[in-house]
């Protein structure tokens, strides 16, 4: 249709129309680390996220999030990894005990460092404390300065079922004092979240893509 339309008919008396557009993929690229280009929907974009994530993110568009009438996605995905700012020793196969009084033997990160630096709580009730743990990214740990990034709060009950008798938004913020914790257990885990970025992108201005 663009041919067709846009045809120059100046030979045979007709107008001559020039019209340009295009997105500037250097720019893009350079300034916001992303990538424009035409894909096959139905699994480019998935593989694409593969190969830029290093496999570490599969995918980004769940079965059945594209439609026949879909005409742009614009996605974007963050993984992150850090490095313990006082590491944890080799893993060890543990009892996890689940609120549902289930119990399963996981993989667990262990310290027997009684008192660090890197672990400061406040008491949220009378039976459990918080624990703060800093994250660096592996640039800001070798360092000299090592600046802390990012920070992990981990709620450590004195009873196994103790989680259930934490009240929400008790503990929003945690003191320097260093706490006593003898073994300290983690299991492993993973955690991801996917979101529409729709809601996001209106509220910062960006409407007339999304109107219908």
């Amino acid at each position: 249709m663009a041919t067709t339309a846009l045809a120059d008919r100046s030979a045979s008396g007709g107008p001559c129309v020039a019209f340009t557009s295009g997105v500037w993929c250097d720019a893009v690229v350079g300034r916001y680390k992303a990538e424009a280009t035409t894909v096959d929907f139905k699994n480019k974009i998935n593989e694409w996220t593969r190969q830029v994530r290093r496999g570490l993110i599969d995918s980004v568009l769940p079965p059945g999030s594209v439609g026949p009438t879909m005409a742009i996605v614009l996605s974007n995905a963050i993984y992150l990894k850090g490095s313990w700012e006082h590491p944890f020793m080799n893993t060890k196969k543990k009892p996890f005990y689940r609120l549902d009084a289930g119990v399963h033997v996981v993989e667990q990160l262990q310290s027997l460092n009684s008192t660090s630096p890197c672990m400061t709580g406040s008491r949220c009730s009378s039976s459990t404390t918080a624990r703060r743990i800093s994250v660096t990214s592996a640039s800001a740990a070798a360092a000299a300065d090592d600046l802390t990034q990012y920070a992990m709060v981990i709620f450590l009950p004195d009873a196994r079922d103790g989680l259930r008798g934490i009240r929400p938004g008790s503990c929003t913020s945690t003191s320097s004092e260093s706490v006593r914790v003898g073994e300290f257990m983690v299991p492993k885990f993973k955690v991801s979240f996917a979101d529409s970025v729709v809601g996001v992108l209106g509220q910062l201005g960006l409407r007339l893509p999304f109107s219908p």
